[in-house]
C-alpha cells in the first residue's frame, strides 16, 4: 500500500500518470492530454469550502481530457477500506471503479473515457443532502469539466446522478447525448462480473 503522506503529496503536485497517447495497458488514475493539450488544475476543487461537505473526501476527476465519454457517478465512496483516509483525498481507483475501468479496457473505450462525479466531496452516509450541495458543485466544477472535454457522450451512473444532471442539462451550451446506467457498484453487490458490466454498457452505448 501506498503511503498516505506521500500519496498526498503527489495528488496536490498533480503528480498525476500523463499521457500524450494513451498506452492501452494502464488503468490506474490517467490524464491523456491529447492533441489539444489540456491542462489540468485541481486547485478549486481542493480549495473549496463553500458546504458543510468540504471536509469530507475530495472526488479529483481523471481520464483523457478529450474524451469521447464521459462518466458520471453520484459523489465520491465512503468506502474506502482506509486507503484515502490520511491523505483525505480519493481519485478513481475504489472497487467500482476498478470494476468499470476494466469493463471499458475490455470495449477498448478506457482510453476515450474521462471519470467525475456531480458532488466533488464525499457524503454523509444514509443522509439526506440538500439541493444546493447538488446546484453548487454542478454549476461551479461539472459544468467547466463538461465544457473542456466536450464528450459526445455523457453516461450518468445511477438514479442520482442522473435525476441531479437533468437539472443542469440545458445550461450546456455543446451537442451530446446522455444516458442512464447501473452504477457498478451493482454489479459488485449483486455478485455479478465484469462481463455483466459490459453488457450493460454496451445497451446504454446503442
Amino acid at each position: 500500500m501506498q503511503d498516505m503522506t506521500e500519496r498526498k503529496r503527489i495528488i496536490e503536485n498533480n503528480e498525476i500518470k500523463i499521457f500524450d497517447k494513451y498506452d492501452g495497458d494502464y488503468v490506474g488514475p490517467f490524464i491523456i492530454k491529447g492533441e489539444k493539450n489540456k491542462n489540468i488544475d485541481y486547485s478549486n476543487i481542493l480549495k473549496c469550502n463553500a458546504c458543510h461537505l468540504s471536509h469530507k473526501f475530495r472526488g479529483l476527476y481523471v481520464g483523457n481530457m478529450n474524451a469521447k465519454y464521459m462518466f458520471v457517478g453520484e459523489a465520491p465512496s465512503t468506502n474506502r477500506a482506509g486507503l484515502d483516509i490520511e491523505a483525505n483525498y480519493v481519485w478513481h481507483d475504489g472497487p467500482s471503479s476498478k470494476i468499470l475501468k476494466d469493463a471499458l479496457h475490455s470495449l477498448d473505450i478506457l482510453k476515450d473515457s474521462f471519470f467525475t462525479n456531480v458532488i466533488k466531496c464525499s457524503l454523509d452516509k444514509n443522509q439526506s443532502q440538500r439541493p444546493e450541495e447538488y446546484e453548487y458543485c454542478m454549476n461551479r466544477f461539472l459544468l467547466n469539466e463538461i465544457s473542456l472535454v466536450h464528450p459526445e457522450y455523457i453516461i450518468l451512473m445511477g438514479k442520482k446522478a442522473y435525476e441531479s444532471f437533468v437539472l443542469i442539462k440545458n445550461k450546456i451550451p455543446l451537442r451530446f447525448k446522455y444516458r442512464k446506467m447501473l452504477h457498478p457498484s451493482y454489479f459488485i453487490y449483486k455478485g455479478k462480473k465484469v462481463d455483466d458490466l459490459i453488457g450493460n454498457i454496451r445497451e446504454v452505448l446503442k
